[in-house]
Order: C-alpha cells, then sequence, then structure tokens
C-alpha cells in the first residue's frame, strides 16, 4: 500500500489518498501536483 501525503506550506503533513500499487500512486501523484499547485509539497509515502 503507498499513500500520497501532502502539506501546505506551514501546515502538518495529511494523507491525500492511498493505493494499492507504486505504479497507480505515482499516475495520481503527477495529476496531484498539478491541481493542488505550486503552495503544496506532495509525496508518497510506502506503508
Amino acid at each position: 500500500m503507498v499513500k500520497i501525503m501532502g502539506k501546505y506550506e506551514n501546515q502538518p503533513w495529511e494523507e491525500i489518498d492511498e493505493f494499492d500499487t507504486r505504479k497507480e500512486a505515482m499516475e495520481a501523484l503527477r495529476e496531484y501536483r498539478l491541481a493542488y499547485g505550486a503552495g503544496w509539497r506532495l509525496r508518497l509515502k510506502s506503508v
């Protein structure tokens, strides 16, 4: 299981979404980066 974690500027990290495979998570991460914009830091976290 892989989670997408997000953080907006000075806020704490939060879980955005979760996926069964890393490939699915990577594809979604690209979309989230476009949708959320420059103020967000997004990363993957294996669970």
